[in-house]
């Protein structure tokens, strides 16, 4: 009975203890408009609605938290001053103001604020806003979002907060505005560890865009320039604006400054790159002093390039370009990645509207640096209308047509004229005035072409007759004739590497008068499909689910009558003005292999194979043309993502010679085990390309007249990318001249995770160049890459 009785006071005694507590965290929660209070000591003064606590301390209000040791709350009007351990934080809930919807919270020893107005001051304190983790001396939380943090130091590596990040931003100020995700910060040192590496003062980015706010640090030695530290910070503007700055030094070339800004908006997109480097040691010949190639040394290197695409009502577009250059060498030797897609670039303004009817557009290509040769256009108006039913008639027209002042600008070169002239004399006894009339030719084009096509199907049998005119009209053209071995040889001499010519050369003159050129095109097309289907072919190993093999066989013939006049003596621009008469006949095959990809419901079509072969036979007599033509073959193998194979392949049966051969192969996974093996193969016989102005017909070398002779090659190619573990990954590569007998280039790097980095070494050698270097990359901006220019 004694222990009954026990029993039900302590019960008592709990009830009456969890129902006070209830009521107050009720009237405290009722008082302070659904503010929620706890603390293991906690007091509240009814009639003040101050609430004050110890222990265990949290506040819970509209979205955000509040820690602490111990606090002081009006619950009416929501002041609140709070010390010790001091946690606020948000639970990204709807209606916050500070950090809204990203990642926010702030540690320190004491805070004082409102949580109405959401304004609060806090000391010194350690916090984390979106990605970025900071540690200042004193922060401000107004009520429009912003961060204000004085002393500060920030960076997206986590270590920050233990006083060890592996790189920072100090600075006086940093402000973010929750509202526009966006950084700004006064007198800003960048430091890797605790050294600093240089200062802004004033810097802004936008966390929306992390590939705005990359920095790249790149440091070693070459031989050409000696020991290097390349330098560069990206950032964004607005939301429209963003800029780069580089910084490069070089013990042995100097200083080199850069920048690059882009401006992109809904209907526009510009680019503008800047680059000056006063070169203490540029490249000059090993012969002749002060010369580099034909050219005077130039020690002012410089780049300015402008590019623009604006579209300014549906279908009409403005695209330009205009890169200007100090000298021939600046894009090769500063510029590597843009000039092994573009070795020359290309100045123009092109206005184009494009309509479901015809395309027309306003064209001038000119030229701003005298060391290239550029075949200008001032300017080219020009026509086209696409393949369309005429009067629905089973009959299609298709036509271009240009109006065109064109000029040839020859390279002005720095050698004396008159010194080379008298040089040159004895072996261009044919041609004295070449120095005096080689810079440039020039004339006015007008030149139609329509074609008509007549489809039609006999069974699978798809047959496409075609017959068309060319009409071209040039108000100059040269008495003196010029032949396609002589043009090609005229370009020789343009060439800066030559500096000996090895034959006599002819060059165009303006004293042929105007002239008119007409000729016709006849052609036909035939071609048919073959399909054969194995649904239940499966295979593991290259990824097969059922095959379907795609054969489709075509003839193509083309004759192209004598044109009323010479091509000799008209003045080469384009293909367009070395029209010739021609009678051939390409048989070709398209083969495709093709499988099932994807889940069962999500299936799309994969392609495994791809292989085209083609093979010309002149019909009737062709200058410089036997009846056997060229062979051509392209073939692409891609069973998997850890798995493909390629080739190329070109050749003379004329002369039985292969002038182009390629093989290469992709094995293995990059993230763990791959090889890039490829084997190149080309001789130097003159390409002599097929011309149509009715079909398109494939070529796989991509010669053109004046294509420059890259002269015998024998090239085999490996690289090997692997992973040593989780943090560690490497690659090598190599270029073995088969010709020489020696190792032209070998590339080795090694790429290290380094948390809040990626690390690499790196070393190279190309033609007796050699570079050793270190580059960083951070982890936070996965856009930008730091890279070793491998």
């Amino acid at each position: 009975m004694t222990k009954r009785l026990a029993a039900c006071q302590i019960f008592l005694v709990m009830v009456f203890l969890f129902t006070a507590a209830f009521a107050a965290a009720a009237a405290a929660e009722d008082e302070g408009a659904s503010m929620r209070v706890e603390a293991d000591d906690y007091n509240l003064d009814a009639a003040t609605g101050v609430a004050t606590g110890t222990g265990n301390v949290k506040i819970v209000y509209q979205g955000l938290v509040l820690e602490a040791d111990s606090l002081t709350v009006n619950l009416k009007t929501k002041d609140v001053e709070a010390a010790g351990n001091v946690f606020l934080y948000s639970l990204e809930e709807p209606g916050i103001e500070i950090a809204k919807g990203h990642d926010f919270y702030w540690k320190g020893q004491s805070v004082k604020g409102n949580f109405n107005t959401r304004r609060f001051q806090v000391g010194a304190s350690r916090g984390k806003l979106d990605e970025w983790y900071t540690v200042s001396k004193t922060g401000d939380f107004d009520p429009n979002g912003d961060v204000i943090l004085t002393r500060v130091g920030v960076s997206t590596c986590e270590y920050l907060i233990d006083g060890h990040a592996h790189y920072r931003i100090e600075a006086k100020e940093v402000r973010y505005n929750s509202q526009t995700e966006r950084f700004t910060a006064k007198h800003a040192v960048y430091k890797i560890g605790d050294v600093p590496v240089f200062y802004w003062p004033w810097i802004a980015w936008d966390t929306t865009n992390t590939s705005a706010g990359g920095i790249r640090f790149q440091a070693g030695h070459n031989s050409d320039w000696g020991a290097f530290l390349l330098m560069s910070r990206k950032w964004r503007i607005n939301d429209l604006l963003q800029t780069e700055v580089d910084v490069d030094l070089m013990s042995q070339r100097g200083v080199g400054l850069g920048n690059e800004t882009r401006l992109d908006t809904d209907r526009s997109a510009s680019t503008l790159r800047l680059y000056y480097l006063a070169d203490q040691d540029p490249p000059e010949n090993d012969i002749e002093d002060g010369m580099n190639r034909r050219f005077d040394v130039e020690s002012q290197r410089y780049r300015v390039h402008l590019s623009h695409m604006s579209e300014w009502v549906k279908g009409l577009t403005l695209r330009g370009n205009v890169d200007v250059l100090s000298d021939i060498d600046m894009l090769e030797e500063w510029f590597s990645d843009d000039f092994r897609t573009v070795r020359q670039p290309t100045s123009f303004a092109d206005l184009r509207y494009e309509h479901e009817l015809f395309t027309m557009s306003l064209t001038a290509k000119f030229r701003v640096n005298d060391f290239y040769t550029v075949s200008e256009k001032l300017p080219e108006l020009r026509l086209d209308t696409p393949r369309r039913q005429v009067f629905g008639l089973p009959v299609y027209h298709q036509s271009e047509t240009s109006l065109a002042f064109l000029r040839m600008n020859m390279r002005d070169f720095d050698v004396d004229n008159a010194v080379e002239a008298a040089f040159l004399a004895v072996r261009l006894p044919t041609y004295a005035g070449f120095f005096n009339d080689r810079n440039a030719y020039e004339t006015f084009r007008f030149d139609t072409a329509h074609m008509v096509y007549a489809p039609f199907s006999l069974a699978d049998v798809q047959i496409v007759p075609r017959g068309g005119v060319r009409l071209t009209y040039y108000d100059k053209t040269s008495a003196r004739d010029v032949t396609d071995d002589e043009l090609r040889l005229m370009f020789s001499f343009d060439d800066p590497d030559v500096t000996v010519p090895a034959n006599n050369a002819v060059f165009y003159d303006d004293d042929g008068g105007s002239a008119w050129r007409f000729a016709g095109e006849l052609g036909l097309e035939v071609s048919t499909k073959f399909t054969g289907v194995w649904e239940n072919a499966e295979n593991d190993l290259l990824d097969i689910d059922g095959l379907r093999h795609i054969v489709q066989p075509y003839l193509n013939y083309t004759y192209i009558s004598d044109p009323n006049e010479e091509r000799e003596s008209l003045m080469y621009f384009d293909e367009i003005d070395r029209l010739r008469e021609e009678n051939f006949v390409r048989l070709g095959v398209n083969q495709r292999l093709q499988t099932r990809a994807g889940e069962k419901g999500a299936q799309r079509i994969r392609t495994l194979a791809s292989w085209e072969n083609y093979l010309d036979t002149h019909l009737g007599p062709a200058e410089a043309r036997s009846r056997a033509g060229d062979f051509g073959s392209r073939l692409s193998f891609n069973p998997r993502d850890e798995m493909s194979f390629w080739g190329t392949a070109l050749a003379s049966m004329r002369t039985g010679r292969v002038r182009w051969f390629e093989l290469g192969a992709t094995l293995g996974r990059k993230d763990v085990l791959a090889f890039h093996l490829s084997w190149l193969a080309r001789d130097d016989e003159q390409p002599l390309p097929l011309y149509s102005f009715g079909s398109t017909l494939d070529d796989v070398s991509g010669a053109n007249m004046t294509s420059v002779d890259l002269g015998n090659s024998h090239l085999l190619k490996l690289g090997v990318d692997f992973r040593i573990n989780d943090l560690t990954s490497g690659s090598a590569y190599y270029v073995y001249d088969v010709r020489e007998g020696e190792l032209e280039r070998q590339v080795y790097q090694i790429n290290r995770d380094l948390h809040c980095w990626t690390g690499s070494i790196y070393a190279s050698e190309k033609d007796d160049d050699f570079t050793v270097g270190v580059a960083l990359q951070l982890k936070a901006f996965p856009g930008v890459r730091i890279s070793s220019g491998l």
